[in-house]
């Protein structure tokens, strides 16, 4: 590992020619340690007879202090100047959950924009995407070796839970079961494909939406009933 002190943090190269990882913050101070902590054991792991022992990198330490009211921001981040206002550029579907839960703490025109900027750009047949298409890291196969099904996880792969509180988000919203509940019909459809019967884990980000992952996932399962009968 290659530890270099930057603006605003560190960057972290894994090996010579990789793309380097850049912790930052827009306040306080980042100090070099690069230490590394061997053989830990992780016991989930050593429980499911997987790979049980680790090696821990510790980069740098960043301190701060915080007035009341004041705030910090830390970024993990393949860019060396993004933005460090709080805010992320890159469209995900964590957003839905400001609006879908019980309690919003948004006005109910920030709903609204929510639950359309999550129709517009991450909704599928079967789900949102985990990352919008028109972004440059987007991966719309989700496939290959533990490494690349990982990084394309998140990536852009659709979530089939997440149909469930998109459902829920837009009932609230406009408050219209009948226009709701048509999201949840291509779940019927899919019901016939990977785990006959019951819905998938994940699905590939672009149609036909081949399904992906656990072939009958409880979660998503789960969030398809309950939005079906919240929709009744």
């Amino acid at each position: 590992m290659n530890v270099n002190a930057i603006a605003h943090g560190v960057g972290v190269t894994v090996f010579q020619g990789a793309q380097p990882l850049y912790l930052l913050t827009d306040s306080g101070n980042a100090s070099l340690n690069n230490e590394w902590y061997y053989g830990f054991e992780l016991a989930a792991e050593k429980e499911r007879g997987l790979n049980d022992i680790d090696d821990h990198l510790h980069p740098a330490t960043f301190e701060a202090t915080l007035e009341p009211g004041s705030s910090f921001t830390f970024v993990a981040s393949r860019e060396q100047n993004p933005n460090l206002n709080g805010a992320v550029a890159f469209l995900r579907p964590n957003q839905i959950f400001a609006v879908s839960l019980p309690e919003s703490p948004l006005t109910l025109e920030q709903q609204r924009q929510v639950v359309e900027a999550c129709e517009r750009s991450l909704l599928t047949s079967h789900g949102l995407r985990s990352l919008a298409t028109d972004d440059p890291q987007y991966i719309v196969h989700y496939g290959g070796d533990q490494f690349h099904r990982d990084g394309a996880y998140h990536q852009g792969t659709v979530w089939e839970w997440l149909i469930g509180p998109f459902v829920l988000a837009h009932l609230r919203v406009f408050n219209n079961p009948s226009v709701a509940r048509q999201y949840l019909e291509p779940m019927q459809h899919h019901l016939y494909t990977a785990g006959v019967g019951t819905i998938s884990e994940i699905s590939n980000g672009d149609p036909p939406m081949e399904p992906k992952g656990c072939i009958a996932q409880a979660w998503s399962v789960g969030e398809v009933l309950r939005a079906w009968l919240a929709t009744e």
